[in-house]
């Protein structure tokens, strides 16, 4: 059994908490079903719309216009609410339950925000409307579902939140139903009726299933999902976002550097002149009190002697000095040696040693000029030097630490940058759009590498490049294939075989050429026999180019662009009259609806034919767009478009003689030379192969990167072709077919 419910509040509750929705159903017959199934519906209604959550979780005065409630916020507690009751409901009524035998839904739309939660087998699809009216979809819990944990107290254990947009659909769907509906058909369904005459199709189609259990669905409009998070387990619930909280990682180092370097901005100097200024009072305040203490201590005269005089008694009597010449000395040497060390890191250090050596020739009259003077002088000197030297110091000291602040402060600016373009991809993935995160995660690798030797080798810069690099690794999809299938090996036919760099299937054969002897060789795919075709023609061009015409025949192009059709019922080989400029350089052919294009770099044109009894004469120049160029393509391939594979492995879309589409850097690591691009309009996928880097990659024909195959036995490749209903890619390797299996 199964029920679907759709809260109707009042229009004040729906404007302040939104709309409630969901449903649950069973794969088990169980008498207590409905009961739960209440249960659950109960207990989310009453503790969400409670009046508490208007104190508890309101922003803003409830009467205010501009009062708002935090709908995910209420939705997660309501959740956790939830999950004690149906614990405590299975403990008391004693119900032994199968929890992944049960699938629900809870959600709730409010405003421009949707915020749901997914128990047991639930696909929620996003419809997600794109810029050129036509629907993206995009299966959000296909990896967090199977991550669930069956227990009671958890039953509910994740939540997605994010915006909405009034142009896309969610449709929530348990029971496996992409078991029996493609994606693309639930799209057509959804967006091409409305949302009611949708919703009964769907209806219709799933009671046709056989299948015991039963389907549980709500089909939404104005659902999107623009920051969707998987939340941890629901004790702990609340909504993450990446984004927001590496940026305050990153913000939370950059003030505490911020404030570090303001202390040792507005301290250091101002501390030395206050130490200096106390330095010098207390210095002062000795001498006076040494002076008043001389004349305490004098004793008084039994008889004044106004013959003796007073000046000569009172020095002579003078108890202690101002302070001690060698103290001072040493204290000196150490500021000397601060500034010495600064001065080596300024200037270098044979400037310093020099200035060192003059400074030592004058301190010995300096020291004979210094003893001379009286103990008054001395001092003021002596304070003056001090002053200077501690100037100098604590300038230079204020100074090194300036910079080394201000690097510090700029590491802090890069690493968040690069941190902002880390979330920025893994926000894409959330979206399961690795190709906006392998543009973000190369930007951020980029910014690493671009930095200097002394921040590359810094802790936090190495380990957020590890992460990248194992992000980077996820979304390679490399596929590795130690030992791939070899399913023939036409040097058992020719030992000195030299293979032509070419492979064409026709009907179930697939055919290649020996440039040293002339001889077709053949691959029965159905039967996996191999074979040889000797020609009766005294002359045998070598062919670098061919394509399957019609039943009967082949058509090749030699290296000298002379072209023929191979006729495969009676083995004969004859030639057809092709009109092209004696300058030509044919790079690629390809065959559309009975038409020959011909791609032409030395002439920047593909041309089309049209094969009449003269042969291949009267053409048309099908390229239209001046920035079109051919010069360094590699080769092409139609579909009704035609895909440009350029040497350095871009990949340009035409259409009607247009560039309509380019795609950069859609392959990590980098293409290194491709060579071959396979794809058909029978065909839903496009098919490259790069012989330097022994790879074959799978990409969407919008440039999605879907798989790549890797194996070091990929030494020598040549062609390649893709039969998606054998779910198979075959590749010309040497003299080798090899299989690779699509999907593995």
């Amino acid at each position: 059994m199964g029920k679907v419910f759709v809260t109707k509040p009042t229009p004040e509750k729906e404007n302040k908490f939104g709309r409630l929705f969901g449903f649950v159903c069973f794969d088990i017959l169980h008498p207590a079903n409905e009961a739960f199934t209440n249960l659950i519906i109960d207990e989310i209604k009453n503790n969400y719309y409670s009046s508490r959550n208007l104190k508890t979780f309101s922003k803003n005065d409830n009467s205010s216009p501009s009062f708002d409630l935090d709908s995910a916020a209420i939705l997660e507690k309501s959740l956790k609410k939830t999950n004690k009751r149906i614990s405590d409901f299975l403990e008391n009524q004693n119900i032994a339950f199968h929890i992944e035998k049960i699938h629900a839904v809870v959600g709730v739309i409010k405003n421009t925000k949707l915020t749901f939660s997914i128990s047991g087998n639930v696909d929620v699809l996003l419809l997600q409307h794109q810029s050129n009216g036509l629907y993206r979809i995009i299966n959000i819990t296909e990896d967090s579902k199977d991550n669930q944990d069956a227990n009671p107290l958890s039953f509910f254990s994740q939540t997605l939140s994010g915006k909405i947009s009034s142009l896309d659909y969610t449709f929530f769907i348990s029971g496996n139903i992409l078991d029996y509906m493609s994606l693309e058909r639930i799209k057509n369904i959804i967006t091409q009726d409305s949302i009611h005459d949708a919703s009964s199709m769907m209806k219709k189609i799933l009671k046709k299933i056989e299948k015991k259990s039963v389907f549980g669905g709500i089909l939404t409009s104005q659902e999107t999902l623009e920051d969707m998070t998987v939340e941890k387990n629901i004790e702990t619930i609340k909504t993450f976002n990446y984004q927001k909280a590496a940026s305050q990682d990153s913000m939370g180092e950059l003030v505490s550097t911020e404030r570090k370097t303001e202390k040792l901005l507005t301290s250091s100097t101002t501390f030395s002149f206050k130490k200096l200024v106390n330095i010098l009072s207390s210095l002062i305040t000795r001498e006076k009190q040494n002076t008043r203490d001389t004349k305490k201590e004098k004793p008084r005269p039994q008889e004044l002697n106004t013959s003796e005089p007073k000046k000569e008694s009172t020095l002579k009597k003078r108890p202690t000095k101002l302070f001690s010449i060698k103290e001072t000395t040493q204290e000196v040497k150490k500021y000397m040696n601060a500034l010495k060390y600064a001065g080596r890191k300024a200037y270098g250090s044979k400037a310093v040693s020099d200035s060192v050596k003059a400074v030592r020739k004058k301190s010995f009259s300096f020291s004979k000029y210094f003893s001379r003077l009286s103990l008054k002088n001395k001092f003021i000197l002596s304070g003056v030097f001090l002053f200077f030297v501690l100037f100098l110091f604590f300038t230079a000291k204020t100074f090194i630490g300036n910079e080394q602040n201000t690097t510090e402060k700029n590491l802090n600016e890069i690493v968040q940058e690069i941190l902002q373009k880390k979330d920025a991809a893994t926000a894409a993935l959330i979206y399961n759009d690795g190709q906006s995160a392998r543009v973000s995660l190369n930007q951020a690798q980029e910014i690493i590498d671009d930095l200097p030797e002394k921040y590359k080798n810094n802790s936090r810069i190495s380990e957020i490049n590890i992460e990248i690099e194992e992000m980077m690794e996820d979304l390679r999809n490399i596929t590795s294939l130690p030992d791939p299938i070899m399913l023939a090996n036409f040097g058992n036919l020719n030992p000195n075989i030299d293979p032509s760099p070419l492979l064409v299937q026709h009907n179930n054969i697939l055919y290649t050429q020996g440039r040293d002897n002339g001889i077709f060789y053949t691959y029965d795919t159905d039967t996996r026999v191999i074979s040889s075709i000797s020609l009766t023609e005294s002359e045998i061009p070598d062919f670098k180019l061919g394509q399957s015409w019609d039943e009967n025949r082949i058509l090749f192009i030699a290296e000298n662009n002379d072209i023929y059709f191979f006729n495969s019922e009676t083995s004969s080989l004859n030639e057809v009259t092709l009109n092209i400029p004696l300058n030509a350089d044919i790079r690629s052919f390809d065959i559309f609806n009975k038409q020959l294009y011909i791609l032409d770099s030395a002439n920047n044109q593909i041309k089309k034919y049209t094969l009449s009894q003269e042969g291949f004469v009267k053409y048309t120049d099908w390229i239209s767009d001046n920035t079109v160029d051919l010069t360094d393509a590699a080769d092409m391939a139609i579909d009704g478009n035609i895909y440009l594979l350029k040497e350095n492995g871009d990949l340009e879309v035409l259409s009607r003689g247009e560039k309509i589409n380019t795609y950069k850097n859609v392959v990590d690591p980098p293409l290194l030379s491709p060579t071959k691009i396979d794809t058909q309009d029978t065909l839903n996928d496009i098919y490259i192969l790069d012989p330097k880097s022994r790879r074959v990659v799978v990409l969407e024909k919008n440039g999605i990167l879907i798989e790549q195959y890797s194996s070091p036995s990929f030494d020598n490749l040549l062609d390649i072709v893709a039969l998606e209903d054998e779910k198979r890619i075959y590749i010309l390797n040497n003299s080798a077919v090899m299989g690779v299996p699509l999907g593995q």
